[in-house]
């Protein structure tokens, strides 16, 4: 695999997919220098099964601080992966946010993307912006994605 980039990390397909979505995990490579070949033991950052929503896309601050996209749960966390708990939190006018990133000057802007396939047209007329992309300032300067090789 070359040039692959995922800002949620791998995920596998299939019935394990769906447990799976319910936290987030952790799992240290070195892919610069490739030390090793194999994933060592990985944790759980944290454990999202009592949140509303899914975890979807997710990026990085340079705090080490990981900001996902909530499926079906409007909005988008800030999770602090030394503490395992949500630091902050972005409320959107939309149910399914599907992924963020950071752009901008100096980094310190958070693009989120929605959707509004699939939520029917009497939802649609209670989330007219289903679909649209935002953008808000957060208060730290966040990494570019990196490739996954």
């Amino acid at each position: 695999m070359r040039n692959i980039f995922s800002n949620q990390g791998v995920c596998p397909l299939g019935p394990i997919a769906l447990a799976a979505c319910l936290q987030v995990d952790a799992t240290c490579y070195n892919a610069v220098t490739k030390e090793t070949t194999e994933l060592k033991e990985g944790r759980v950052v944290i454990d999202l099964k009592d949140i509303e929503g899914s975890p979807d896309g997710m990026t990085i601050d340079v705090n080490d601080r990981l900001w996902v996209a909530l499926w079906g749960g409007s909005r988008v966390i800030c999770v602090d992966p030394r503490l395992g708990k949500i630091v902050e939190s972005i409320t959107l006018p939309v149910s399914n946010v599907t992924s963020c990133t950071f752009g901008g000057p100096k980094m310190r802007t958070l693009y989120i993307t929605t959707a509004s396939e699939g939520i029917g047209n009497d939802k649609f007329k209670l989330e007219p912006l289903a679909g649209s992309l935002f953008s808000c300032q957060v208060g730290v300067q966040g990494l570019a994605s990196i490739p996954y090789v």
